[in-house]
């Protein structure tokens, strides 16, 4: 069989070879797209068709702002519930909020720039309806103006249906312009093997020696997903810092990050994403959410757990949100760079998938 090898050393092979050699494609058991929809033309609301529910949903919205934003959720079955069934607890920059008998699951944050926000539902028919969020707006653009970030979970008090339909709304008094984007994915607990999974692998590079430079490579995508786990040791002191697409130079980053809870510090103008903790000598686990369109700033949200000293001790975490200003093409590579005076440890691995 003629072997094609591609970025993270993985095989490629035609449909007739891997029947040959009875290789199956990896099972379709995941996150599939349900619905999709987008706006051309300026409005306040982005609704999908009805879909067929699943147990569980991720929603990925992406509201480009014309104006001032504030994107909240709406869901319903058949039609979307727009009465006061939501309630909503928030955090915007580090700072509290709660909400009850609200109209939506809102973010009490107004944008000035464009928006991107996860959101993770359990879609139980007989149980509330919970979520859990994470929102980067981008600010004003540049690298100059730290971008905000939402996290903020909420409910909808609808115990009787599972969601089949989704909607993203402005109560904000600007507008979503044209081509502001709703993605609803889902799977059941029991999901057949069938169709096809919304992230596709475009990659993954793990370290074989220890290293400063963990590199993945691939064909860029609007929505990006990417796991990053970093091997530390006694006394090898590192910081997971990130290069999109080799960049580190140029001031062209900007980001916020909270540790441990803790009040948010804000950085403009940076040659890298220095987003994970300094002077680690642990493993740590990363995941971001990436949007990548071309013409747009690059958003993106990071969650991170570092490991300490033993089994005893409390582990660390750390939330970001951040941008890439670079408005031309796409990402189409992606670095772990250490930035300390230790190494990424042997197996310290990134994984990154995407889809459009």
């Amino acid at each position: 069989m003629a072997i094609k090898y591609l970025s993270g050393k993985r095989l490629q092979g035609t449909a007739a070879e891997r029947t040959a050699l009875n290789i199956t494609s990896p099972p379709a058991t995941s996150w599939k797209e349900l619905a999709r929809a987008s706006l051309s033309g300026a409005g306040d609301t982005i609704t999908t068709s009805t879909f067929t529910p699943k147990d569980n949903m991720k929603v990925l919205t992406f509201g480009l702002a014309s104006g001032n934003i504030e994107a909240s959720l709406q869901v319903g079955n058949g039609s979307i519930d727009t009465g006061s069934n939501y309630s909503v607890r928030w955090q915007v920059n580090g700072t509290e909020g709660t909400g009850t008998s609200k109209t939506s699951i809102d973010t009490n944050h107004t944008a000035t720039g464009n928006e991107f926000i996860t959101y993770d539902i359990s879609n139980v028919a007989n149980q509330e309806k919970l979520v859990i969020a994470d929102l980067v707006d981008s600010n004003s653009a540049g690298a100059g103006n730290v971008p905000n970030r939402v996290e903020h979970v909420g409910k909808w008090a609808n115990t009787s249906n599972q969601i089949n339909i989704v909607q993203a709304k402005n109560v904000g008094g600007g507008s979503f312009d044209t081509g502001s984007e709703i993605v609803v994915l889902g799977y059941d607990n029991d999901e057949a093997d069938s169709g096809t999974n919304f992230w596709q692998e475009l990659g993954s590079t793990e370290l074989t020696g220890a290293g400063d430079d963990v590199t993945v490579s691939f064909t860029a995508k609007k929505y990006l997903m990417v796991e990053a786990y970093m091997v530390g040791g006694s006394g090898n002191n590192f910081r997971n810092a990130w290069k999109l697409n080799g960049v580190s130079s140029g001031s062209t980053y900007a980001y916020r990050k909270s540790s441990n809870g803790g009040s948010d510090n804000t950085y403009t103008s940076r040659n890298l994403l220095e987003i994970g903790d300094q002077d680690q000598e642990h493993d740590s686990y990363q995941k971001l959410f990436i949007v990548n369109k071309d013409g747009k700033e690059k958003l993106g949200i990071m969650h991170a757990v570092r490991e300490e000293n033993n089994s005893t001790s409390d582990p660390s975490r750390t939330e970001a949100a951040f941008k890439w200003t670079t408005t031309s093409g796409q990402i189409t590579s992606i670095t772990a760079h250490n930035d300390q005076t230790g190494n990424f440890g042997i197996g310290s691995y990134v994984k990154v998938w995407g889809s459009d």
